[in-house]
C-alpha cells in the first residue's frame, strides 16, 4: 500500500511515459488544407451537442435481416448509412436544423446533404476527409450505401 500524500502537499508530477520525444513533422498539403477548413469551420460556423442514449438492438436486427436480403447483390449496409438516412428524415421535419447562418439572414435549404468524416490511412497521407452524399432525403439505404 502507498501511503497517503499529506493534503498540504503539492502532488509531483507523473513521469512521462518511456519513448515519447518532442518533435514536429510537416504536413503535407491536403493535411494543411483539413486543418484550415477543420478551424474555419469551428471559428465561423455556431456549434452545439446534443447526447443521448438510444437502444439500437432493433436497429441492428433490421440491418441483419436486409444484409441478409441483400447478400445476392453484394450489397452489404453499414450503420452509419441508416444514421445518415435519419439524419435526413429529421433535417425534412426540423428544417431550421437544415439551415445557414448568413449574416443578414438565415438560409434554409431546400436538400439534404450529409458529410461523413473518414480517416486515411497513413499510407494515402493520413488526415480526415469528408464524404458527402448529396440529396441524401431523396435516397433510400442502397442508394446511402
Amino acid at each position: 500500500p502507498k501511503q497517503a500524500a499529506s493534503a498540504t502537499a503539492p502532488a509531483a508530477p507523473a513521469p512521462a511515459p518511456a519513448g515519447l520525444q518532442t518533435r514536429s513533422v510537416p504536413l503535407p498539403g491536403m493535411r494543411k488544407t483539413i486543418a484550415k477548413r477543420l478551424v474555419e469551420s469551428k471559428t465561423t460556423i455556431p456549434h452545439f451537442q446534443v447526447s443521448t442514449s438510444i437502444n439500437v438492438d432493433p436497429l441492428l436486427e433490421l440491418r441483419k435481416t436486409i444484409n441478409t436480403q441483400l447478400e445476392p447483390q453484394g450489397v452489404k449496409l453499414s450503420v452509419n448509412d441508416f444514421i445518415t438516412r435519419g439524419v435526413a428524415l429529421a433535417c425534412v421535419q426540423h428544417p431550421v436544423v437544415n439551415s445557414s447562418w448568413r449574416g443578414e439572414s438565415i438560409d434554409y435549404h431546400g436538400t439534404v446533404n450529409v458529410g461523413t468524416a473518414i480517416a486515411l490511412p497513413a499510407e494515402k497521407g493520413g488526415g480526415l476527409v469528408v464524404a458527402v452524399v448529396r440529396d441524401v432525403q431523396n435516397k433510400g439505404l442502397r442508394a446511402i450505401s
